[in-house]
């Protein structure tokens, strides 16, 4: 299996039974992870995993699998020329673009700065010196080998984070709400929040923005900014230029949402499920289908996945999005789907890029990864 490139998440959980079931033939399908689920009644014991979470399958025709997989290939010979040339500078990233597409047409090496960082805008000329203007990239082994090459172009990235500074609180702790880092008494850095987590610890978590958790290390409290009332303490964040999450512990007692809010005050009906995988997003790429993303400061958007971002550490994985229409005050928002009555989190709002307002996320699969924690049952709407 692995041999005809199928990605190591699927090959995690793909068992025979449910390959048989799912993937028909090889010769013009290829089976990938889109979802990990808790309501997957097709799934056998032997695909779940230790979270009692199971795959839901989907194919992807074998020639668009092929440009797809071939350009990810691509990206981890550039990724790997940028970390032995280029180790200290964290700017530095690769994008898949599909320009309008519905498969990978470009890549593009990328020096990506923050508004509220530093400015100074990185020279690229010395990564071009090093960086060929085309690479090529291949899947698959032996006899069935496919291979493509694909254009390097070079460009600076500037992005906004949408932290916003204000108190603004409707009392309840769901995804899509609003949370607030007590700086001072005068000064709320508030963002939204993506959703209830659960780590291998049993700790109630609640995820959002890398960036707006960044100031509760020092007073390390997490609050509802109305009001003031404490909800938890700073837990865990990591704020790059291509990874922007982080989470709060709960205070006991404290209700932790696992449903999205929705733009009235209230809650949906549907609830969270699960995640989508960064493949379940990738080979939305450019096809039309969109995503939602659910902001507390202006409410809900849809989104079409154009190209995916690769920074230099193995979880730096992020997706670009059509202009979302967020402000501030939306980071940490989740980017969902919503299938058979339940969403799925394909990731955490980060912000937007400055030159053209398209959204920027973090990959939910790689959020979990870097905290070690999974979405857990969310069959009730708070964790016991």
């Amino acid at each position: 299996m692995s041999g005809l490139g199928i990605s190591g998440i699927t090959l995690e959980y793909l068992s025979q039974e449910t390959l048989a079931k799912t993937v028909g033939d090889l010769d013009d399908n290829i089976p990938y992870v889109e979802l990990l689920a808790f309501n997957n009644p097709e799934a056998t014991v032997e695909d779940t995993d230790a979270h009692g979470r199971a795959p839901v399958y989907r194919t992807i025709p074998r020639d668009k699998w092929e440009i797809n997989q071939s350009a990810l290939d691509g990206v981890s010979k550039i990724r790997n020329l940028l970390k032995a040339e280029f180790r200290g500078r964290k700017d530095l990233g690769v994008e898949i673009r599909s320009d309008g597409d519905s498969v990978a047409n470009r890549i593009v090496v990328v020096s990506t700065q923050s508004t509220e960082g530093d400015r100074t805008r990185s020279d690229l000329s010395q990564v071009q010196s090093v960086i060929p203007d085309r690479v090529t990239g291949a899947v698959g082994e032996g006899h069935s080998v496919y291979s493509r090459e694909f254009r390097v172009d070079f460009e600076t990235v500037e992005v906004e984070p949408q932290a916003f500074y204000d108190s603004n609180y409707d009392g309840s702790i769901p995804g899509g709400c609003q949370i607030g880092i007590a700086v001072d008494l005068a000064d709320y850095p508030a963002t939204s929040t993506c959703g209830a987590e659960l780590n291998r610890n049993g700790n109630q978590l609640m995820v959002t923005a890398g960036h707006v958790m960044e100031p509760a290390q020092g007073e390390n409290k997490v609050l509802q900014p109305n009001e003031g009332d404490l909800i938890g303490d700073h837990g865990w964040h990591k704020n790059t230029d291509y990874f922007d999450a982080g989470y709060s512990f709960h205070e006991d007692g404290i209700s932790a949402g696992t449903k999205l809010a929705n733009d009235y005050g209230g809650r949906k009906s549907e609830p969270i499920d699960g995640i989508v995988t960064f493949l379940g997003v990738y080979n939305r790429m450019g096809d039309g289908k969109s995503l939602y993303v659910q902001g507390q400061r202006t409410g809900l958007h849809f989104v079409e996945p154009l190209s995916a971002r690769f920074g230099p550490d193995d979880y730096d994985v992020q997706f670009v999005t059509s202009k979302p229409g967020t402000e501030r005050g939306d980071s940490g928002a989740p980017h969902f789907l919503k299938q058979n009555g339940n969403v799925y989190i394909a990731g955490v709002h980060a912000g937007v890029k400055t030159s053209d307002r398209k959204g920027i996320a973090t990959s939910a699969e790689y959020v979990e990864k870097e905290f070690e924690f999974k979405i857990p049952q969310q069959s009730r709407d708070t964790i016991s």
